[in-house]
């Protein structure tokens, strides 16, 4: 009985090394067969870098790569290791490019820049990094360059107002943008004399001037004489006005003939193109009867100068003092103070 157990034991035994036996042999086999069957070439075109461009059928560099050579008579790759080729890529069409015209140049004269866009078509949105130039150099001509103003010529005018005027020289030769080379400005050396012919004690406003052209409420103002002679010169639709006590009224028509008023204080005042002297005939009375006292105190000193002389000429003393002096016709024209008696 002890000596079955061991039996079967050496079985077992005997069988395990049957199997490793076996399994070795069939590794041997394959590892055989591994060595002598054949192998083929294994390989692979890889993108070498991007598309040439984005859009619009651009070129794709692409390499040859050999993962697995092949061996015992196997198939070998269709590229050498590392070759190379280039393949259509980003084929889709471009987007449209438009571009805007050149600006004006950045300056009126010498050298400036000018500028423009390019956008797409479909978006309208700037191209980023465009190839083609955005801005290029403008060439125009020369600047202008001029000398310094001569000094202010003589008023136009001798009175009232006037122009003067000043010149300068350009330096170069047909420049661009010059400047105005003459100068002209008002001027006014004094006030011209107000020419008006004056008739006191009368009336002579026909038609109103209307308030519009004084920017007042009504065709009078308050205002001594010399404001009121200019007021209505500077008005063209004025022809006079009437005065009385500080205020002028402003007329566009004067009467045909002026309203005397006796001691009215009123004087009619009308603008004319000669200036006439207001000249009262009570003044030539007053001259007249000045003249005729100096020629009775001539006479009379004459005549005491003979008398106290003891001249025998004394007896024309009387002939003198008996000349009349001449008298004023009523009928005949007022005497200037400077007229020869008759």
């Amino acid at each position: 009985p002890c000596t079955q157990p061991q039996a079967m034991i050496n079985t077992l035994l005997f069988t395990t090394a049957l199997i490793f036996v076996k399994a070795d042999s069939e590794t041997a086999l394959v590892k055989a067969d591994s060595e002598t069957a054949p192998i083929d070439c294994v390989g692979k075109w890889e993108n070498f870098k991007e598309c040439s461009i984005p859009c619009g059928c651009g070129v794709q560099r692409q390499t040859y790569q050999i993962i697995t050579k092949s061996s015992n008579g196997g198939k070998e790759c269709e590229e050498k290791d590392g070759a190379m080729r280039g393949v259509p890529c980003n084929e889709k069409p471009c987007p449209v490019k438009v571009y805007s015209d050149w600006s004006e140049c950045s300056v009126s004269c010498g050298e400036g820049t000018q500028t423009r866009t390019i956008t797409f078509e479909d978006t309208g949105l700037d191209v980023p990094n465009p190839k083609e130039p955005l801005t290029q150099t403008c060439h125009l001509g020369e600047c202008c360059k001029v000398g310094n103003f001569s000094e202010w010529s003589e008023c136009s005018a001798s009175c009232g107002p006037g122009t003067r005027t000043r010149s300068r020289d350009e330096l170069t030769v047909n420049g661009l943008g010059c400047p105005d080379l003459i100068e002209t400005e008002d001027c006014q050396i004094a006030e011209c004399p107000i020419e008006t012919v004056i008739q006191k004690d009368t009336i002579c406003s026909k038609t109103e001037l209307s308030s519009d052209l004084l920017k007042s409420e009504s065709s009078c103002i308050t205002a001594d004489t010399p404001v009121c002679l200019k007021t209505c010169k500077e008005i063209d639709e004025c022809k006079g006005f009437d005065e009385k006590d500080g205020e002028c009224c402003f007329f566009s028509e004067a009467l045909d003939e002026a309203q005397y008023e006796p001691n009215g204080l009123s004087s009619c005042y009308i603008l004319t193109d000669e200036a006439t002297t207001e000249t009262q005939p009570t003044d030539y009375i007053t001259l007249g009867s000045i003249s005729a006292s100096v020629i009775i105190s001539l006479v009379l000193a004459f005549g005491v100068s003979k008398m106290l002389s003891g001249s025998s000429e004394g007896g024309e003393i009387s002939k003198i003092l008996a000349t009349p002096l001449p008298r004023r016709n009523s009928a005949s024209p007022v005497d200037a103070p400077n007229a020869t008696p008759m």
